[in-house]
């Protein structure tokens, strides 16, 4: 029935804009019209610009026996109603650049991803400083920090795709509209941060769990002398 713009949307951090608009688009029931307008509204807020007064609500007709679904997300919630289909204006997309430092975000993933190969493969056989349960807390410590970041990594790592979908310039190999594909994304995306803080916390508990452990140092000769000393 009604496409409503947030009045104070130009107060909003690019995320939320983002977001809004994003949940705009995946909607079942938005119309191209719809979209264009969010769109526009978007790039308006963009420019630090508040919606003119004068704009009215975008109205639309419902079907019989349809209700209004209610969504939220970090700012006021959006009521969107309509019989339209998404719709995205098809457009070449930049590619990255062959020349790209070393220093963009994906390469620091990459990193991480390295570090953490070299994790697994160092640590499958034990021995000399991987051998005791200080040394499990240690990694526990170390895996509970970068485990602690993917939520956060997981929600970024869409952002280029979001802010080149409120632009209208995703191109779809084959043909085809965007926004079927950016809805999934994004579904899948909440997914693996609901997954990410799940394993947050079991990480966590791991490493709680080591916290009280040490080591019976009786019969280890390494340690006989030590044991000598304090005798």
């Amino acid at each position: 029935m009604i496409l409503q713009i947030p009045h104070d949307m130009h107060e909003w951090d690019d995320e939320t804009r983002r977001q809004w608009l994003a949940l705009v688009a995946t909607h079942p029931d938005v119309t191209p019209r719809m979209l264009r307008i969010a769109r526009a509204a978007v790039a308006r807020a963009n420019s630090g610009q508040p919606p003119p007064a004068s704009d009215p609500p975008e109205r639309m007709t419902m079907p019989p026996n349809t209700s209004a679904p209610t969504h939220t997300y970090g700012a006021p919630w959006l009521p969107i109603t309509s019989t339209g289909h998404p719709v995205s204006t098809p457009s070449t997309t930049p590619s990255t650049p062959k020349d790209t430092p070393m220093t963009t975000p994906p390469h620091h993933l990459s990193d991480a991803a390295d570090a953490v190969r070299e994790f697994n493969h160092t640590s499958r056989p034990t021995g000399p400083d991987w051998q005791y349960p200080a040394h499990s807390y240690d990694a526990l410590g170390s895996l509970s920090y970068l485990v602690g970041m993917l939520e956060q990594a997981v929600r970024q790592s869409i952002s280029p795709v979001l802010d080149t979908f409120e632009a209208g310039r995703i191109r779809i190999d084959g043909g085809g509209l965007a926004d079927p594909h950016v809805r999934e994304l994004v579904a899948a995306r909440d997914d693996a941060m609901k997954a990410a803080a799940a394993l947050t916390a079991a990480v966590q508990r791991m490493h709680n769990a080591t916290s009280p452990m040490g080591l019976d140092t009786a019969g280890i000769p390494e340690f006989e002398d030590d044991e000598d000393d304090n005798r």
